[in-house]
């Protein structure tokens, strides 16, 4: 029991890395708290089009063949950089939001040129729902 207080005294309230007292820095990665909608809509986004990749991939559901081979190859690209930008923004990184923004904008125009008509503008809707589920924790990231 001793060896407890002994214990509990001697540890200092100060933080050696940034010299702060314990519970008043600024959010550290170990405090970052993820909403569960966030975290399953970010998982939701990594699968899908990780599933989609391999199954256009392996020829399980190939594209129309009134896609052009430019836009097959294009669209395959955009989905496994959406995984990556996915994974980012479970890292807590801005960039994998941008990114993923960038890349839905560029699948918008890829499938309008590729004749996907009112179905190009699903991205939009991942765009919206990415941004309704970040902005409440937008300061944690970096």
């Amino acid at each position: 029991m001793s060896d407890l207080k002994e214990l509990a005294e001697s540890q200092s309230p100060i933080d050696p890395e940034n010299e702060t007292k314990r519970g008043t820095s600024t959010s550290s990665k170990s405090d970052r708290k993820r909403g569960t909608l966030l975290t399953l809509w970010l998982v939701l986004i990594i699968i899908a089009n990780a599933l989609e990749t391999l199954l256009i991939v392996l020829r399980i559901r190939p594209l129309p063949s009134s896609v052009p081979l430019w836009a097959s190859y294009t669209l395959n690209l955009d989905a496994v950089l959406v995984v990556v930008s996915a994974i980012a923004m479970l890292e807590w990184k801005k960039w994998g939001f941008y990114m993923f923004c960038a890349l839905e904008v560029l699948g918008l125009a890829v499938n309008l040129i590729a004749g996907a008509g009112v179905f190009a503008f699903v991205g939009l809707g991942g765009i919206a729902i990415t941004y309704l589920l970040l902005r409440s924790s937008w300061n944690l990231f970096e």
